[in-house]
């Protein structure tokens, strides 16, 4: 359980956030009234803001009005009157009201507006409805000596809730209201009927539900694909998230190939045309859920040109107008990127100028074949002594003729 703060205030107001169901988690929240318990904070100021919301003074520094370091305001006169507006950033939600110390010169008002469910229109809480708003007193006390402990009564007139230390001249132990999920706005008003003295009151936040996305791999190249992850964000408080909403319309030129989800029940529907992706009337679960989506950055003419431009294709979800939930939601908007990589194909190779006057190749040589050996011809006897007569005729016949010359 965290450490309890205490803060004296005249009129509490908490604006811009949307509350949990009360019995979801309060370990898990934290006090808004930590983040303005800074001492160095003038005590006149009318203005106290940081990354958690705002907190506004009327007027700055009425009755004595203080910040501590273990406090978050300190009233010590609030027969004075003293008005603080606390403004939680969109990321928080109120998830219980504390009141301490309730000294018997002192009580407080408490009321609160609430979300109608049927109509969305914003209207006064029921806070003397203790099944929608139970409250819990803390037990009489010897050390410190609180020997009483405090009241809580509904006034249907003011439709607010009195709380206040019955018996006289002594201190209440106080309690807690633990708030239901449709708390829009919180106001306190404390009143003092003696000299100095101090009221206390604390407000616990937690986180809201939320939805992010993202792309992976987040660049791509024409004709490549992408997942796309919508991861819708339970706060962790141990108790789903009813009645849960979120659409999602991809950016040109990315075309959606298929969706699917994790979360428990609704209705998915896609359009491939439209690249719209649609889920309603499903729970998120305590670990919270996802909508993967597969999608393809095209390669068509204008694929390829929005992919050259070097601009990424910039997915956005904003609340809550494409993401609401029963229990409220963060406020914002969730975007993821997915860029794109062109790489031109290489030129053509040009043909080779033709030879204007080719030289023919040369026609090689027929491989011979294998040799075959031929028979040598020689003569008979015959044939030899007939050569002998044709030799020996000639011999004679040139013998007389070298005579006759």
């Amino acid at each position: 359980m965290p450490k309890l703060s205490r803060s004296s205030v005249a009129i509490l107001v908490l604006t811009g956030a949307l509350p949990f169901a009360p019995a979801w988690g309060y370990q898990n929240s934290e006090l808004l009234t930590h983040y303005f318990d800074d001492p160095r904070l003038p005590d006149d100021s009318p203005s106290y803001e940081n990354s958690a919301g705002k907190m506004t003074v009327t007027p700055p520094g009425g009755g004595g009005f203080k910040l501590m370091s273990d406090h978050t305001s300190f009233v010590n006169t609030p027969g004075n009157g003293v008005t603080i507006v606390v403004t939680p950033s969109s990321s928080k939600v109120p998830s219980r009201i504390s009141v301490r110390d309730q000294r018997s010169s002192t009580e407080r008002y408490i009321s609160a507006k609430c979300l109608n469910p049927a109509t969305q229109a914003i209207e006064p809480c029921n806070l003397g409805d203790e099944t929608q708003f139970p409250r819990t007193r803390y037990a009489p006390s010897t050390t410190p000596n609180y020997p009483s402990q405090t009241q809580f009564e509904w006034d249907t007139n003011s439709r607010s809730l009195r709380v206040y230390t019955p018996d006289r001249n002594i201190q209440s132990t106080g309690g807690y209201i633990d708030l239901p999920p449709y708390v829009r706005e919180i106001t306190m008003t404390a009143y003092g009927s003696g000299g100095p003295d101090s009221s206390f009151g604390d407000v616990f936040m937690a986180d809201a539900p939320s939805v992010s996305k993202s792309f992976a791999p987040a660049s791509t190249t024409p004709g490549g694909t992408s997942t796309l992850t919508i991861e819708l964000k339970n706060p962790d408080l141990n108790g789903v998230v009813p009645d849960v909403n979120v659409a999602d319309v991809l950016p040109a030129p990315l075309k959606l190939v298929s969706a699917r989800h994790s979360c428990t029940g609704g209705t998915l529907t896609t359009d491939t045309d439209s690249g719209t992706i649609s889920l309603r009337g499903t729970t998120m679960p305590v670990d919270g859920c996802t909508i993967t989506a597969q999608v393809r950055w095209p390669d068509d003419a204008a694929g390829i040109e929005a992919c050259r431009s070097g601009n990424a294709a910039r997915n956005t979800i904003t609340s809550p107008a494409q993401f609401t939930t029963a229990l409220g939601q963060f406020n914002g908007q969730a975007t993821a990127d997915l860029a794109c990589t062109y790489t031109a194909p290489p030129a053509p190779t040009p043909d080779p100028t033709p030879d204007p006057d080719p030289t023919p190749d040369p026609t090689p040589d027929p491989t011979p074949g294998p040799t075959t050996k031929q028979p040598i011809p020689t003569l008979s006897d015959m044939g030899l002594l007939m050569l002998s007569g044709l030799t020996m005729g000639l011999a004679g016949f040139l013998s007389r003729r070298k005579k006759w010359f």
